[in-house]
């Protein structure tokens, strides 16, 4: 599991405002990992990008950062990325020191969505995904999952393998020593 850590960018730039931040990460032209970040009107905040995900093979990764601003003459800036990526360096496997629920992506979603937490010590794992009117949608269970960093795909299908509503759904995270909840929108 590795950690990359693209740095801090800032809304404002110059005199123009950001309004949307995306990171694709592709291998043979098929997207492994995608974020995005939309910024409020007028909002000026720092964005720290954390992306938390085991890539499956020691290679070189392509990515591409896409900056959307209100700039009338450059509204859309590409900047291509290369991930050199070396997964058997040895036995070393880190650990996270906290407990983590990190925000799901992309958000909004259209079909799939990736939830992603760490894990400091091995714990039963529950994530629980319930409509906004807290109706249970999906329950994930693991037992004893040792810690790590971990992602799952979730695909808007109910327990029922029926396809869900648009709309705002709440994902929650427990363990016996934790418990985080984040909000994800699904855009049919």
């Amino acid at each position: 599991m590795n950690i990359y850590q693209l740095g801090q960018l800032t809304g404002a730039c110059l005199h123009f405002m950001i309004e949307l931040i995306a990171l694709q990460i592709f291998h043979s032209n098929k997207t492994i990992l995608y974020f995005a970040y939309m910024l409020g009107p007028g909002a000026e905040e720092n964005i720290t990008v954390d992306i938390a995900t085991q890539l499956p093979e020691s290679t070189t990764y392509e990515a591409n950062l896409v900056i959307i601003s209100n700039d009338p003459e450059s509204p859309e800036v590409h900047i291509p990325i290369h991930l050199d990526v070396n997964t058997s360096l040895g036995e070393h496997v880190e650990i996270p020191n906290q407990f983590k629920f990190y925000q799901n992506y992309p958000n909004p979603f259209n079909p799939s969505t990736t939830i992603s937490y760490a894990l400091p010590q091995e714990a039963d794992v529950s994530i629980t995904i319930y409509d906004i009117l807290g109706g249970e949608v999906l329950t994930y269970e693991v037992i004893s999952q040792p810690a790590g960093y971990y992602s799952l795909q979730w695909d808007g299908l109910d327990k029922s393998d029926q396809q869900v509503a648009s709309g705002v759904y709440l994902i929650s995270l427990t363990t016996s020593d934790f418990k985080s909840i984040i909000k994800a929108v699904l855009i049919r």
